[in-house]
């Protein structure tokens, strides 16, 4: 948050008529062709600190080649968490179901936290979950605002670090933990994201990783 940088005239232009950046004056053309690529300072969409991979037996889960059965999601603002429940059906006829909470800390802006469960609905095939950082993201039309200056992949532990058009460094680093509650198979997400050096940032996660999700949340 608050991390602004400047950006192309093609971030402006797609708004509704009334909108508040829709300003007559601003968006005469002859306003809008003397910008450069970087006059228009907005905040940039960074990777997304915890996405995950899911396969079950040798299928890996997608919304476009799966079929979702049903899906909740839920705000919980007295516990300040997103908890979203999934049943799909895969290719082969299985179903599996994810269970999952996830969090934005505001009592330290770097954490970001997942709880991601599994579990087989009438099926007995094996369940992986792996983290990784999601980094095919874009600002409006398509307008990428960062790029990639250094990384670091593992199967439980990312790292990248951006730079932004305007040269601030942000790093986002994850840690995973995965374990096995009879059929269920639990991955716990650990990022730490902002404007910080590649290895704070993945010393913040290893210390959150450390705490676990139930002390990070409280």
């Amino acid at each position: 948050a608050g991390t602004y940088t400047g950006g192309p005239p093609e971030l402006l232009g797609f708004h509704d008529g009334d909108h508040i950046l829709s300003h007559p004056e601003r968006m005469k053309e002859d306003k809008l062709s003397v910008l450069g690529p970087t006059d228009v300072p907005t905040l940039p969409n960074f990777p997304w600190p915890v996405g995950v991979k899911l396969c079950v037996g040798d299928r890996e889960f997608s919304h476009d080649k799966s079929k979702i059965l049903s899906c909740e999601r839920i705000v919980e603002f007295d516990s300040v968490l997103v908890r979203r429940c999934l049943v799909f059906r895969d290719e082969e006829g299985r179903r599996t179901r994810i269970d999952s909470r996830r969090f934005v800390s505001m009592a330290d802006s770097e954490l970001v936290c997942l709880e991601y469960r599994v579990t087989p609905l009438g099926h007995t095939q094996a369940v992986s979950v792996e983290p990784f950082i999601k980094k095919d993201v874009t600002n409006t039309n398509g307008v990428v605002l960062w790029r990639q200056s250094r990384k670091e992949e593992s199967p439980l532990s990312n790292a990248v670090e951006c730079v932004t058009t305007d040269g601030t460094t942000v790093s986002i680093a994850q840690k995973g933990v995965c374990s096995q509650e009879g059929a269920t198979t639990v991955l716990h997400v650990f990022a730490a994201a902002g404007a910080m050096s590649l290895a704070e940032a993945q010393k913040a996660a290893q210390k959150f990783a450390g705490e676990g999700f139930e002390a990070c949340l409280e």
